[in-house]
């Protein structure tokens, strides 16, 4: 049996597979995956995987999460239906920076290229100063222009 048959028949009868950054997982209703079934998925791994790859125009990470070192797992419709993409399980557990963080940690030229933004006239670059406040000058001179309009 070809890969693609082992799939077909698998869908048949309600089971679905999937990729993980360590393999493949199935999604199954109770009794349906049979030790035979196991088997032709042990036997099929290489194959399987190539197939589930291609069916979702990706293909899995070759190193774990940079950031944490953690597993990373294929995610279908996240943040959106019809997004997906390899996330780490671990990473969205860990504290977002505040803008002020973030605005504190910016290099000279990446803050030169922010203020060109705003007095450029930038939307988004405008509300980040804005919200920024007086942790970020920028964000007086914001604040200041919508006041004068």
């Amino acid at each position: 049996m070809s890969a693609a048959r082992l799939v077909a028949d698998l869908g048949r009868r309600g089971i679905r597979l999937g990729l993980t950054a360590d393999g493949i997982r199935y999604e199954a209703p109770i009794g349906a995956l049979t030790t035979s079934d196991r088997k032709a998925i042990g036997t099929h791994r290489a194959a399987l995987m190539d197939l589930l790859r291609a069916a979702n125009g990706t293909t899995a990470p070759s190193s774990p999460c940079q950031l944490c070192g953690g597993v990373l797992g294929f995610v279908e419709d996240w943040p959106s239906a019809g997004d997906k993409g390899w996330l780490c399980a671990a990473c969205p557990a860990r504290p977002a920076p505040t803008l002020a963080e973030v605005f504190a940690s910016l290099s000279d030229a990446e803050r030169t290229r922010f203020r060109g933004e705003v007095v450029a006239g930038d939307r988004l670059a405008e509300r980040v100063a804005e919200a920024l406040g007086e942790t970020c000058p920028l964000g007086v001179i914001a604040a200041q222009g919508k006041k004068a309009s």
